[in-house]
């Protein structure tokens, strides 16, 4: 176990936009879905992030779908300009 933990501290990362995140005005949610795209990015392209990651936004209701598409189309353009390579296989 030590072991493990030493070579991959974090085995499951999600970036939470839903539930925890709370109601946030449009620019400042944008704002935070490009910087956490960029973070990801950067750990991504050294090698350093978590064999499984994902994202969560908000419900699909139709009070909060616009907002959800918005938070997750901003979240994968930025990450996917920002990535050396191709998606990896384990994001979700």
């Amino acid at each position: 176990m030590r072991e493990k933990l030493q070579r991959e501290p974090v085995e499951d990362f999600r970036i939470d936009f839903e539930d925890g995140y709370g109601a946030r005005p449009d620019e400042e949610e944008d704002a935070h879905a490009v910087a956490a795209a960029k973070e990801l990015a950067q750990a991504m392209n050294s090698g350093e992030a978590p064999p499984f990651i994902g994202i969560r936004v908000k419900p699909l209701t139709e009070e909060l779908r616009d907002r959800s598409i918005r938070t997750l189309d901003i979240f994968i353009t930025s990450l996917q300009a920002r990535l050396a390579a191709n998606f990896p296989k384990g994001f979700e």
